[in-house]
């Protein structure tokens, strides 16, 4: 479900300090994600295209970074619909990222909780 390369880049950032920096940088990524969601859900209900291509690529970074690679995948398909002005199958594949990052909080929380 996680890449756990991604997480060990994170740690190396700081050779003092990487499992806190890990850490705040998992904590973010947790506050960060379910606004981003509820924001694809605005996108496609007010078929503003712009918004959804702006929110997936976000959170299609921030998933890719935090080694959750399944979910970056998805929001970079949901920005490709952005990208072509279409909001067509958008609110499937939005229950699948959704569903995707339940399993990837789920991860994550087990991960924090070992780290700590």
């Amino acid at each position: 479900m996680i890449n756990t390369q991604a997480l060990a880049n994170i740690r190396a950032l700081s050779a003092s300090n990487g499992a806190a920096l890990l850490e705040r940088v998992l904590h973010a990524y947790l506050a960060d994600t379910p606004p981003h969601l509820q924001a694809l859900h605005t996108a496609i209900e007010d078929g503003n295209t712009d918004q959804l291509r702006k929110t997936a690529h976000t959170l299609k970074s921030s998933s890719a970074n935090v080694g959750a690679l399944a979910l970056s995948q998805r929001c970079k398909d949901m920005e490709q619909l952005g990208r072509n002005n279409t909001t067509t199958g958008a609110a499937e594949l939005l229950a699948d990222m959704e569903s995707s990052f339940q399993a990837v909080r789920q991860a994550l929380g087990a991960l924090l909780e070992k780290e700590t």
